[in-house]
């Protein structure tokens, strides 16, 4: 045999060897990309299905983010308003005087919240736009509470009469320093809760970050107003 000759049983073992090992990367790869294309399908299939179940149990409401920049002839904040959902009544043109507070009161009262202020009091819901009953559910038969079941605490209350130092002589006025009032409040209240359960409530801990929150609304209130970003 001369030499760097091999024999022929040694040339099929590296032949096995090597299909072999073609063979193997191969289904790896038909593995991978078949897990792939599965996955991806799974997932398309699943946000399909979420959308489905969300779509049919869901309302969309759109409408202008600024109606008092219009000019309207009844009156200046009335709001146009198209409610999409399966819920609503097919074709069907609301004749009640609409703003978009109304949108957060239908939230509030299926939710059970109370008015975060005399808009929302005020407005017209909009349960003249849906239909009493789909597909054999009605509204009696929804488990919504309907009643006011959130209670401020004596220090969010403190912090939001501080709204009294702002200016909202008109709709939409220092509405950025409002905002951040409110936060402020809804802080103290969860505060409230977290160390009521704690038993924490009269914990020098508990006293100084209240106390904190209400320096930071002082300060809130005491900032310029700026401008408003609907000005």
């Amino acid at each position: 045999m001369k030499p760097g000759s091999r024999s022929i049983s040694a040339k099929l073992m590296w032949m096995n060897v090597v299909v072999s090992a073609t063979v193997l990367v191969l289904a790896v790869l038909a593995f991978f990309f078949y897990d792939l294309i599965s996955f991806r399908q799974n997932l398309i299939r699943s946000l399909i299905t979420s959308a489905q179940i969300v779509g049919a149990n869901s309302v969309s409401a759109m409408t202008f983010d600024d109606p008092q920049s219009t000019k309207d002839h009844i009156h200046p904040h009335r709001t146009p308003l198209v409610v999409v959902s399966p819920y609503a009544k097919p074709g069907y043109i609301g004749k009640r005087h609409y703003v978009s507070a109304s949108i957060v009161k239908t939230e509030e009262l299926l939710l059970g919240l109370p008015p975060n202020n005399y808009g929302d009091l005020f407005a017209t819901d909009l349960r003249d736009l849906f239909q009493p009953r789909y597909n054999g559910i009605g509204a009696d038969s929804i488990p919504f509470t309907r009643k006011v079941a959130s209670t401020s605490s004596p220090e969010g209350r403190r912090i939001w009469s501080l709204a009294s130092r702002l200016d909202t002589s008109a709709p939409d006025r220092d509405s950025r320093r409002l905002g951040e009032l409110a936060r402020l409040s809804a802080r103290a209240d969860d505060l409230h809760g977290e160390a009521g359960r704690k038993g924490a409530l009269a914990s020098a801990a508990y006293l100084a970050e209240q106390e904190r929150l209400y320096r930071m609304a002082e300060q809130v209130t005491e900032a310029p107003m700026g401008r408003d970003a609907d000005d």
